[in-house]
């Protein structure tokens, strides 16, 4: 496709990157975007993120009269993709009402979490509107993106109404997304969880300064709206189709 924008002298090309493709930083200093973009190396999602980054480099470098954009947004949630979010990362492991009941307010009085685990969100509204800032301002380089607050074990916890939380170890949850993996339980491999422990949390400023660009839905609502629209999950996974990762 590079090859195709270079060859058609299409004058700006904006790529779909990710929060993935950072690597290991800091969870509670926000980094910019001048972070290191070497992913996880145990994440095939992540490691391919961080190779297209490189691929855009070498076409940046072979191609300076095409404006080229990247945003990298954290997690993109929102009702809409609820069904193939559930089926892309739990597959029949949990079906989607018992999963919708787990969720519900107050239903879920001790919250499991990983410890020193926190990430962002953002509606997927928002992550459309700030691509289209970026390409009605012809603003190139690499972007931010993700609404506020950080999410981490209180947050998620507020939002599901649970009295308390535990933070257990990292290695506990890999060990059990590598356990259903192995078994064919649930889609998700253990790489996910690598990254999700040593994925930065993310300086916006740039995009808010630069394009003007600010969330509409906090990424508390955003989730909860994604939690909400569990309720009508059937999932995918007999349907011969794979689902969209919310990080895409």
């Amino acid at each position: 496709m590079f090859q195709a924008v270079a060859h058609a002298s299409v004058p700006h090309l904006v790529y779909a990157s990710s929060i993935g493709a950072y690597g290991k930083g800091s969870k509670t200093v926000p980094v910019d975007e001048s972070h290191p973009t070497t992913g996880t190396p145990t994440s095939h999602y992540g490691a391919q993120k961080a190779e297209v980054e490189d691929l855009l480099d070498a076409f940046e470098a072979e191609n300076p009269g095409t404006l080229v954009t990247r945003l990298r947004p954290g997690l993109i949630f929102g009702a809409v993709p609820a069904p193939e979010i559930k089926d892309y990362f739990l597959g029949d492991l949990v079906p989607a009402r018992l999963l919708t009941w787990l969720l519900a307010v107050g239903r879920l009085p001790v919250l499991p979490f990983p410890r020193g685990i926190r990430f962002q969100a953002v509606a997927a509204a928002d992550i459309a509107e700030a691509y289209w800032q970026v390409v009605r301002q012809q603003s190139g380089g690499a972007f931010n993106v993700a609404a506020e607050p950080v999410l981490d074990a209180q947050t998620l916890g507020q939002l599901l109404g649970s009295h308390r939380y535990l933070e257990l170890p990292v290695p506990v949850f890999k060990g059990l997304a590598a356990a259903t993996y192995a078994a064919r339980l649930q889609p998700t491999d253990p790489g996910w969880v690598d990254m999700a422990a040593t994925a930065p949390i993310m300086d916006t400023t740039r995009l808010r300064e630069t394009t003007g660009w600010t969330e509409t839905v906090s990424s508390q609502q955003a989730l909860r709206a994604l939690l909400d629209g569990f309720d009508g999950a059937e999932g995918l996974g007999n349907a011969g189709h794979r689902p969209s990762s919310p990080l895409e």
